[in-house]
């Protein structure tokens, strides 16, 4: 199955912390395979099926909002 990629751009993330939590809470997202995170962005390699809403929804579970 061949892999998508989505970049998000996120607010009000701006620390360490801050990065750790998009992290976690994108790679609980059922079929994102790999999560790459830097302040105020992620870039998210997943399966055809993830809507960038779902991996949207993970980021406002954990207090983020994507721009």
């Amino acid at each position: 199955m061949a892999l998508r990629t989505t970049v998000l751009d996120i607010a009000d993330m701006r620390t360490a912390r801050c990065a750790q939590l998009v992290f976690t809470a994108l790679a609980g997202v059922e079929g994102a395979r790999a999560a790459h995170v830097a302040v105020g962005r992620a870039e998210v390699e997943h399966e055809a099926h993830v809507t960038a809403a779902a991996l949207a929804a993970a980021l406002a579970s954990v207090g983020f909002a994507v721009t």
